[in-house]
């Protein structure tokens, strides 16, 4: 008897001291930039689950790797489980903060029993995210603020298909990654309008955001053509990803955009056609 209690105490030690290093490693891995290894090896300590504390760690790490991947739906929900079964840790903590900026930012609409009063709802935390509530004076610099926007728009999107609130947060995803201009001080920019300044002003600035922003743009503008082809939107969308494009004098990339826009009217020219033709002659002359 006394030598299995100490063969059971071995293997608990043993699993303790594998989950241990297992957090300490998964990690040291984040920081080295072997991000996978680290994904792996958080999850492997968090099914060991000896040790609390490192499951917390893990579980926290695995939450600062989904926002680093934009995968904030992922994120969302690991702070949730640290905030109901770890709220005394320091984590926890950190990860009730981070839900109250999530869930109770959004304004009072009213009663949210009705699918419109919850898209406005889900719409106007999407607002925070933009500027568009600006009174909270809360640090979100360190956030992906594009994609936070998307998530609350994309919800309204998931949840009330083929309404115009659908269509409104389509418009708003695709708004959002085209974004602003940055001041002269190169804040306050968002999306790909906001990398403008930068691109401008630093000689050899990586265009990788930028490029990474203006796809995220066109795939927003497919998705509202796809599911709202008639919508009014279409054509000032378009015309802004091409007016970004002309900002940084991408011709190649703008000249596509400019040509669909201007055919987009057909017989019956708009606004944005009739812009799109002059930048276009512009460039001819």
């Amino acid at each position: 008897m006394k030598s299995l209690f100490v063969a059971v105490l071995v293997l608990t030690t043993s699993s303790a001291l594998f989950a241990q290093a297992s957090a300490g490693k998964a990690e040291m891995f984040y920081k080295h930039g072997l991000v996978e290894d680290a994904k792996r090896t958080a999850i492997q300590a968090i099914f060991a689950h000896v040790i609390d504390d490192e499951v917390v760690r893990c579980k926290a790490l695995l939450a600062k790797i989904a926002m680093d991947e934009k995968r904030l739906d992922t994120a969302v929900e690991i702070w949730q489980e640290l905030a109901d079964k770890h709220a005394k840790s320091a984590e926890g903590r950190v990860a009730v903060l981070m839900l109250k900026q999530w869930s109770t930012l959004a304004r009072s609409v009213g009663d949210l029993k009705t699918g419109s009063a919850v898209a406005k709802t889900y719409a106007s935390v999407a607002e925070f995210w933009t500027g568009g509530l600006g009174s909270f004076e809360i640090d979100t610099t360190w956030l992906p603020a594009e994609s936070a926007a998307e998530y609350w728009l994309k919800k309204i999107v998931t949840e009330f298909p083929g309404t115009p609130e659908a269509e409104a947060a389509l418009v708003g995803i695709a708004r959002t990654w085209i974004g602003r201009e940055s001041d002269a001080s190169g804040r306050g920019g968002l999306g790909a309008w906001g990398e403008v300044r930068k691109l401008l002003e630093q000689k050899d600035a990586d265009r990788t955001e930028f490029d990474r922003k203006m796809a995220m743009a066109a795939a927003a503008i497919k998705e509202l053509d796809k599911a709202c082809p008639a919508s009014p939107h279409l054509a000032r969308l378009q015309f802004m990803v091409a007016h970004v494009y002309w900002l940084v004098d991408d011709k190649e990339k703008a000249t596509p955009w400019f040509v669909l826009v201007k055919n987009s009217a057909g017989n019956t020219p708009t606004l944005w056609s009739h812009l799109a033709s002059l930048r276009l002659q512009y460039w001819k002359s």
